[in-house]
């Protein structure tokens, strides 16, 4: 840090040298706080970003076959075969959903 950058001796007081530590911004570039539930920044960051919904949706889509599907499965099949292709759909969600946003993001 040189010492036309903004700093404090923690000592002294002063800008003169020794342990320096940034000085913290101004008040104004603090956002108010202000009291959210979980609901409304879930709906905030879904109207940032579209996909973050759709992902979501196709997450829990994941799982409810999966609940569903689980004492449908064939007689022969195992419980952790089952339980390793489900985990690989979700795999291919996620992967199928990050594909989407970097495409989106080229779009733009």
């Amino acid at each position: 840090m040189t010492k036309s950058e903004s700093a404090v001796d923690v000592n002294r007081g002063d800008d003169r040298g020794g342990s320096l530590v940034p000085a913290p911004p101004p008040p104004h570039k603090y956002e108010p706080y202000e009291r959210r539930t979980a609901g409304d920044k879930l709906r905030r960051m879904c109207g940032e970003s579209p996909l973050l919904a759709v992902s979501l949706v196709a997450g829990a889509g994941v799982a409810a076959a999966m609940l569903y599907n689980a004492r449908r499965r064939s007689p022969g099949q195992k419980l952790s075969v089952y339980l390793i292709h489900t985990r690989l759909m979700a795999q291919g969600t996620v992967v199928g959903a990050l594909t989407a946003v970097m495409a989106m993001q080229l779009w733009q």
